[in-house]
């Protein structure tokens, strides 16, 4: 699980059940995550943004869970990317 920057900020607004933050940070990661070309992560996010506002606290965390997975993975990338030479 990363705990870092947007993702502690999804989850503390999911905590909270702050659906306008939840969807603003899903906005910026979604944006940011596509500038990097981490395009799942980036859709993650999109669904994150799109279902905040109505949908279930259940279904929110399952989104958020895949948010999870999807960053995780892309870091990855990234590491493997910065390390090749």
């Amino acid at each position: 699980v990363l705990q870092h920057g947007g993702m502690v900020a999804l989850g503390a607004a999911l905590g909270r059940a702050d659906r306008d933050s939840l969807r603003a940070t899903a906005h910026t990661l979604k944006s940011s995550s596509a500038l990097l070309g981490a395009d799942t992560l980036a859709t993650a996010c999109a669904a994150v943004e799109r279902c905040a506002p109505a949908a279930a606290h259940l279904e929110l965390a399952r989104l958020l869970t895949e948010v999870e997975a999807a960053a995780a993975a892309a870091a990855t990338a990234m590491a493997g990317y910065v390390a090749s030479p």
